[in-house]
């Protein structure tokens, strides 16, 4: 068991304090990062490998998917299999690591790009022109881009918090509806914690909680 068993410190200092810890008389291994439950956790928690990870494992199905399915004509039909083995890669578990990152976004959008343009090439287009923007080849194939379904993700989570769907005590006590001291012109439903960073600004939760106002 001990040799399954690793140190991971979450901190966003230059320099933190390195304690050793010894579990049946073995040194455990300090690491940078670990998978749990599918996600890959760094110690500044900025989710950038996991978002290396599935970049890479999304792209990797997307190929597979091309190549297995050269004879298809219906862009429907591979429209499946993408949101089968490629989009369930690219969104499991989406509320954790949301990227907020422009460039993060765009990486993880433009795999669905290269399924989408692939996909329409099977329609009678006119190939002397372009395709049309990204946005409205999606609604083509009746999608919405992964941001849209991320931050619908995320109102989600909140509604079956509120609900009762999702029991978890202590995710219910991070979420506060918005009672202002004096009348403001603001209609927000849930209080916002206010963050002077980005990390703390983008945190799961808050994050979560603001999509939430904004769809309400």
């Amino acid at each position: 068991m001990s040799n399954q068993c690793k140190i991971l410190t979450f901190t966003r200092l230059l320099r933190p304090i390195s304690v050793s810890y010894q579990l049946n008389g073995r040194i455990l291994e300090r690491v940078s990062s670990m998978t749990d439950l599918g996600v890959v956790l760094d110690y500044k928690l900025n989710f950038k490998e996991h978002i290396d990870s599935v970049v890479s494992k999304g792209s990797a199905m997307l190929g597979f998917i091309k190549r297995l399915s050269k004879e298809f004509r219906d862009p429907y039909t591979f429209k499946v299999l993408y949101t089968t083995y490629v989009r369930s890669k690219l969104e499991y578990a989406s509320c954790v690591w949301t990227p907020f990152y422009a460039t993060h976004i765009d990486r993880i959008e433009r795999i669905q790009g290269k399924f989408i343009k692939h996909a329409l090439k099977r329609l009678p287009w006119n190939l002397d022109l372009e395709f049309p923007p990204y946005e409205d080849r999606c609604r083509v194939l009746v999608m919405d881009t992964l941001k849209k379904r991320r931050d619908v993700a995320r109102v989600l989570l909140v509604f079956d918090l509120l609900s009762g769907k999702i029991d978890s005590p202590n995710l219910l006590t991070q979420i506060s509806l918005s009672v202002p001291s004096y009348l403001t012109r603001g209609r927000e439903f849930l209080f916002v914690e206010f963050h002077r960073t980005n990390y703390g600004t983008f945190e799961p939760i808050n994050a979560a909680v603001r999509c939430f106002n904004e769809f309400a």
